[in-house]
């Protein structure tokens, strides 16, 4: 087995992690109440999906 597919799941838990404090911005601003849940929801799947793209690109070698 190669190593860097062993290291995907210590890296998706960081994935993970850093998407969630990433999002976790929205609660900085002033934002009514529905509005910042949507947009805290929304950076955090595109969070979660940029940070996967990068993993397989620059990882794993491999492309979408």
């Amino acid at each position: 087995m190669k190593i860097k597919y062993l290291l995907t799941i210590p890296l998706g838990y960081l994935i993970l992690s850093l998407s969630r404090k990433f999002s976790l911005t929205v609660f900085r601003y002033n934002i009514p109440l529905p509005l910042d849940e949507i947009i805290y929801v929304s950076l955090d799947i595109l969070a979660v999906l940029f940070l996967v793209y990068l993993y397989d690109k620059y990882v794993l070698k491999i492309h979408w």
